[in-house]
């Protein structure tokens, strides 16, 4: 965390509020010498007088007006990031799957610095051209065969964060910080100006190190990770897969989610209508809550099979299926059977022959 700058040889101590953001500058007799605050999702509540690239929850902030989240742009404008999260970090949670969405959609509560290091940012350090490959290097015969969980390490990552190598032994341990050159290689900073690549500390804690402990060889370590999201461990353990990415790579995880939601409100509908909620009869707020939430989400997946087309990320055939099963979800008796159907098709879509 940033805490003071300096300034043609004068400190300035920055001062932020529970979410990190730079609400107060002092000097070093404790004058205020600057104040700024802001609305909930990050627009300046008014001109203010701080000066400096940090500002809302400790992002810089440049010429255009926009924040940079280490791997997304912000506008606190709109409280929207400007491109999608690359990945869907709680498949079981909804309001995940808009992926523009900052904060949980509870900005006062929740801080996003979503830095997290992409598939496509590992597939730039790595010199590969697609998750496929990418994910090869963790597999049989790869270059980190037997370490997955180096690669959930990675995912979870971002610049700054601490990361720890431990031994079979916990005893055993190496520390340094996630960091970036100029050319986007990833490196661990062990402190005292020594940066190693990535790939020498993850040996430290990952299967045949080559190292030995009590003459044995040091099969499997632990990694730890502790950044400002909280603590993540993984096991570099032998013979398992990555699993961080896979399902949301091989499936398209939006697409099921509105089907589930699709589903779940069709139920809400029918169990409604029918009058057999745990209250009793009739539920008008049930039938109607449920219709808008099973045909919403119906909708609202035909429109991200319309995205995926320009994109290249669906095909005309999927297109076709949601047409048919997104006009077909109001029809009595038969939505709930095209809602079914249209998971089933999201769920084997991967493994149809283009």
């Amino acid at each position: 965390m940033l805490v003071a700058k300096s300034e043609g040889g004068v400190l300035t101590y920055l001062h932020t509020d529970a979410l990190g953001s730079v609400a107060l500058e002092t000097n070093a007799a404790g004058a205020v010498l600057a104040d700024q605050r802001y609305y909930a999702y990050g627009r300046r509540l008014d001109s203010g007088n701080t000066s400096g690239e940090r500002n809302y929850t400790g992002q810089k902030i440049d010429q255009t007006g926009l924040l940079y989240y280490n791997a997304r742009y912000y506008d606190p404008q709109i409280g929207q990031f400007l491109s999608p999260d690359t990945i869907v970090p709680e498949p079981t949670n909804l309001l995940i799957y808009n992926r523009y969405l900052y904060g949980f959609g509870n900005p006062v509560k929740f801080n996003d610095p979503s830095g997290h290091y992409s598939v496509e940012e590992l597939q730039k350090h790595f010199g590969v051209n697609s998750f496929e490959e990418l994910t090869a290097l963790f597999g049989e015969g790869g270059q980190y065969e037997g370490n997955s969980g180096w690669y959930d390490i990675l995912r979870a990552a971002q610049d700054g964060d601490q990361i720890t190598a431990y031994l079979p032994n916990p005893m055993i341990s190496i520390s340094g910080s996630f960091m970036r050159n100029e050319e986007g290689q990833i490196q661990i900073d062990m402190g005292r100006g020594y940066i190693v690549p990535e790939a020498e500390f993850a040996k430290f804690g990952g299967y045949r190190t080559g190292m030995t402990y009590n003459g044995g060889s040091a099969e499997y370590g632990m990694y730890h990770l502790e950044g400002e999201s909280g603590g993540h461990w993984a096991t570099a353990a032998s013979g398992t897969q990555a699993t961080a990415d896979l399902p949301c790579n091989t499936w398209d995880c939006v697409a099921i989610g509105y089907d589930m939601a699709a589903i779940g409100g069709n139920a809400l509908y029918s169990v409604s209508l029918a009058g057999v909620l745990p209250s009793g009869g009739l539920s008008t707020a049930g039938v109607y809550s449920g219709f808008l939430i099973s045909h919403g989400a119906s909708a609202a997946g035909l429109y991200h099979t319309y995205e995926g087309l320009a994109t290249g990320s669906t095909s005309t055939v999927d297109l076709a299926i949601g047409n048919v099963t997104t006009w077909a979800s109001p029809l009595p008796g038969l939505g709930a059977h095209m809602q079914v159907l249209q998971l089933a098709w999201d769920i084997i879509d991967p493994f149809v022959p283009d």
